[in-house]
């Protein structure tokens, strides 16, 4: 006879949205988070990261989340992963692409480059700044691709916007 089958969600030691961690890798289809509270990294899929429209969250993004057995293998795995207390995280990067009305930002962190807006870029009066340009930023799925990208563009350190600026 067939066996029953096994709920998502197995009896883990922490309650939901207790355990914490750094997104540590991610290459599109799965990802690792290092837990705050040590032992060995969790593994992360995609759909378990709704606020990033199911896309993994960008390397070096700090998460909270649930941890349940996954279906497939028994072992545990992060759930209903979340920006850590909702709290927006400020990014790094540099400018290193820009092709005509978007851009790309190659982050510090890590991971896939981070695209980008003009509308998003207010310090340089709504345009993208110039390549190699030093920003910060914080990440927003898109409305429209559903994707991560850079949102309340800056330049790092506060400093004024690239053009013109200095000599």
């Amino acid at each position: 006879p067939a066996q029953p089958a096994q709920p998502a969600a197995a009896a883990v030691p922490a309650g939901p949205g207790e355990c914490s961690g750094t997104i540590l890798a991610a290459n599109g289809s799965y990802g690792f988070i290092e837990q705050d509270s040590g032992g060995d990294n969790m593994f992360v899929i995609p759909s378990s990261c709704p606020f990033w429209g199911n896309c993994l969250p960008p390397v070096g993004s700090r998460v909270q989340y649930d941890v349940v057995a996954d279906l497939k293998t028994g072992r545990p795995r992060a759930e209903n992963v979340q920006p850590l207390d909702g709290a927006e995280q400020v990014l790094a990067g540099s400018i290193v692409k820009i092709s005509g009305s978007y851009g790309f930002i190659q982050q510090d962190s890590g991971g896939e480059n981070m695209f980008v807006i003009p509308s998003t870029c207010q310090a340089w009066g709504n345009t993208l700044p110039p390549i190699g340009t030093r920003v910060v930023y914080t990440v927003v799925t898109d409305e429209k691709t559903g994707r991560p990208r850079a949102d309340n563009v800056e330049p790092e350190g506060g400093g004024g916007g690239g053009w013109g600026a200095g000599g």
